[in-house]
């Protein structure tokens, strides 16, 4: 391990395997103090923290909910006296302008949604070296402003290293920058709250099933739920508050047709009926005209379109198919585009055959039960890894990703558990 003078002035040893640096003190601060003010006068930042957080020595593992992009900016304004390791999905290290300055932060990339023992060990050397370790369970960020699901693995990870463990619940972020915004954030209001979850003494006393169980009612959120909820509404302003957001809200309540939604400027409308919804700047949805399905938000219009979805699955014959491009990528690697083709999913699983640019026959086939764990960009592709790396699926129309993604997952929760 690097000494302490060298591990404050980021000076680099290589990141291998079994090796891990602290971050780079200049630039880990300096970075604090420049994007601070701004953070605070855009989005009205509070920060309620248990005072006992200033007292507690490494190691610690800092856990978040995962509503933005924001999070782990979020994470270091909220425990400005640790200098955290956060963990990341390995795709941020494709660039090659970001990756040095990841580097020397300090953040472990992650291969998403499958075992990855580098990523593991370095976590470890961190905890070992009483260092901060700072992780999103979720993966991802949230879809609708409520929690993703994720698997028991950070609950093993406590019970094994038996370390103090800290959580920040975080709220308005999803408001302020919403997965399927077309054009960034929003200025508004975000509330965090850090707060000793485990100490090592109740680690040792509870069962990895215990932790987990913990863990999943700790950082359960809900956005529209907190902003319902507050005495005085969050406004979030953006001229063109609802653009994009037919990524995810797809099918019409109205007339029931899927990806027949159109959003423009604060409107969401259907192609085929003409019935829509406006969004305030509170982020609540508005029927057009009177009659219409009561859709609050993007969250129960989501909601209500699984069972839609879930009710399709249960039907004889069912079956998604479209026409896509692709582009794979070995573990670690670069995407790069080098086929199309047709991909169907239906009761057993998914399925693509293609060509590739070879002009050679491809094929790929991932069982029901197995393909839960996927990324999405919605509007464009859809992400599966597979042992060797990933394919990423590119749907005409790219608005289909929510309704591939939406029929995955609940085909995966009827044969698996998630």
């Amino acid at each position: 391990m690097a000494n302490k003078d060298e591990r404050s002035m980021g000076k680099v040893k290589k990141q291998g395997d079994n090796d891990i640096r602290k971050p780079a003190r200049w630039l880990y601060r300096s970075a604090l103090r420049i994007l601070q003010l701004p953070m605070l006068l855009l989005f009205g930042i509070r920060i309620f923290r248990d005072p006992c957080l200033k007292k507690i020595n490494g190691p610690i593992i800092v856990l978040g909910n995962h509503p933005s992009y924001l999070d782990p900016f979020l994470a270091a304004l909220a425990l400005p006296f640790w200098e955290i390791n956060f963990v990341a999905a390995s795709l941020f290290f494709r660039n090659r302008r970001l990756k040095p300055i990841l580097e020397l932060l300090g953040v472990i990339p992650k291969v998403q949604f499958r075992s990855d023992a580098a990523a593991l060990k370095r976590m470890l050397k961190v905890l070992k070296s009483e260092g901060v370790l700072g992780i999103f369970p979720e993966g991802q960020r949230s879809l609708d402003g409520t929690a993703n699901p994720f698997d028991d693995t950070i609950a093993k990870l406590i019970k094994k290293t038996c370390c103090h463990v800290v959580f920040l619940k975080i709220n308005g972020a999803y408001l302020t920058w919403p997965r399927w915004s077309a054009h960034g954030m929003r200025p508004g209001r975000i509330e965090i709250r850090a707060d000793l979850l485990l100490t090592p003494e109740q680690t040792e006393s509870l069962t990895a099933d215990e932790i987990a169980a913990q863990l999943k009612k700790t950082l359960s959120f809900n956005d529209y739920e907190w902003q319902h909820n507050r005495r005085k509404k969050a406004s979030y302003f953006h001229v063109r508050p609802a653009e994009n957001m037919h990524n995810i809200c797809h099918q019409c309540p109205v007339c029931k047709t899927e990806l027949s939604m159109r959003a423009k400027n604060n409107k969401i409308v259907c192609d085929v009926c003409h019935m829509g919804y406006r969004i305030d700047r509170h982020g609540f949805l508005f029927p057009l005209a009177d009659g219409q399905t009561d859709i609050s938000d993007v969250h129960v219009w989501r909601v209500w379109q699984q069972d839609m979805m879930k009710q399709r699955i249960k039907q004889s014959g069912f079956s998604l198919e479209f026409s896509v491009e692709t582009q794979t990528a070995g573990v670690g690697e670069a995407f790069a585009g080098d086929g199309a083709g047709q991909l169907v999913i239906d009761r057993s699983g998914l399925f693509y055959t293609g060509i590739d640019r070879q002009g050679q026959k491809v094929e790929f086939v991932s069982p029901a039960g197995k393909t839960a764990r996927f990324s999405a960009d919605y509007g464009l592709n859809l992400e599966i890894p597979h042992d060797r790396g990933s394919f990423r699926f590119f749907p005409d129309p790219g608005q289909a990703v929510i309704l591939l993604a939406d029929a995955l997952a609940l085909l995966d929760n009827g044969k698996s558990e998630q």
